[in-house]
């Protein structure tokens, strides 16, 4: 962003959304081509694509992932304890969401 000069402070959420995006798509497609493993490092760094809905921010930085598990083409987010059921349903929406296109079964808790 610096070597365009900048970004207004209210643009460079977005800017960092979208090349969050990007490096997901790229880290998918490398794991589908069986390029890159499906490991905990993988799935947390896919993580950064869902949201908190209570805190607008991912929920990696947000401390709602309580630990990831993966076996072969399994994955188990545990998230936090602390979450209300409405938030938790939406933040396992979003998990469940950052791993479509990817054979892998995912299980929140």
């Amino acid at each position: 962003m610096e070597e365009l000069g900048g970004l207004p402070k209210n643009k460079v959420h977005c800017a960092h959304l979208a090349t969050s995006g990007l490096k997901a798509a790229i880290m998918k497609y490398e794991a589908k081509r069986g390029e890159r493993d499906i490991d905990a490092d993988f799935v947390r760094r896919l993580l950064a694509g869902a949201l908190d809905p209570e805190k607008g921010l991912n929920i990696i930085p947000a401390k709602r992932v309580e630990g990831v598990d993966v076996e072969g083409r399994r994955v188990r987010v545990l998230l936090s304890k602390e979450l209300d059921p409405e938030a938790r349903a939406t933040m396992a929406e979003d998990v469940a969401g950052v791993f479509s296109g990817l054979e892998v079964e995912v299980t929140v808790k």
